[in-house]
């Protein structure tokens, strides 16, 4: 099975410089909360240390798992899985050309992997919060040396919540006010975490339902993201 290996932040990059020229873009931001009136809704963020508001028509949340955004506005809605993702980056000369995928219950009940990006190799897993996580990441690389994986030289590690779906009414994707895409939603791979198509894929479904009918989109997000419903 084949894979596209990019620069991630390169790759984002590209990709706001496709969007329009006027349409505003605010970098560096914080979202804080959002209230909903009669005339539509209020978004309140941080910028430069100072607090902002705008004023919006709709609010799309698309601030990946733990997202203020539905917490704030769907906490009724069941939650998926909630796992701790950790990464570390290994400057290597090992020239490995393919990824890994490690299944072992002793580490975790989801799955670690190996991810070669030029001169590096990003070693991961997706880890149950308070379960003795930096032990279990420890465990997988001390594995994974015992495999040839030369693992001394290590240059970042990073981390992150993933959310992991396990029950199609744990998918929420908002209201007529406020529309949720991407892993915000729960749109998440179950099985492999792999989470950029999904967000492609509902962004996509709900612009078309912005397009066809801008006061009225939650009807034609729901039927554009059903083939995405039943895929989870």
């Amino acid at each position: 099975r084949n894979y596209i290996n990019m620069d991630r932040e390169k790759f984002d990059e590209w990709l706001i410089s496709l969007i329009p020229p006027d349409v505003k873009i605010i970098n560096g931001c914080i979202y804080k909360s959002f209230d909903i009136d009669s005339s539509g809704v209020t978004v309140r963020f941080y910028h430069d240390c100072k607090e902002y508001e705008e004023k919006a028509k709709i609010l799309v949340g698309a601030d990946g798992a733990f997202s203020n955004v539905r917490r704030q506005g769907f906490s009724n809605y069941h939650y998926p899985k909630v796992y701790i993702t950790i990464q570390e980056w290994f400057k290597t000369d090992c020239n490995s050309n393919y990824y890994g995928a490690i299944f072992d219950k002793e580490i975790t009940d989801f799955y670690s992997w190996t991810i070669p990006k030029e001169d590096y190799l990003i070693v991961g897993s997706a880890l149950k919060p308070n379960d003795r996580v930096r032990e279990k990441f420890q465990l997988l690389k001390d594995k994974l040396k015992k495999h040839g994986f030369k693992l001394e030289n290590s240059t970042k590690t990073n981390g992150a919540y993933l959310y992991r779906p396990v029950n199609s009414n744990q998918i929420c994707i908002g209201d007529n006010k406020i529309a949720l895409i991407g892993e915000a939603a729960g749109y998440i791979s179950p099985s492999s975490a792999e989470g950029l198509s999904y967000a492609f894929r509902s962004s996509l479904a709900l612009a078309k339902a912005l397009k066809n009918d801008f006061d009225n989109y939650q009807n034609s997000y729901s039927a554009n993201t059903k083939a995405l419903w039943m895929n989870i």
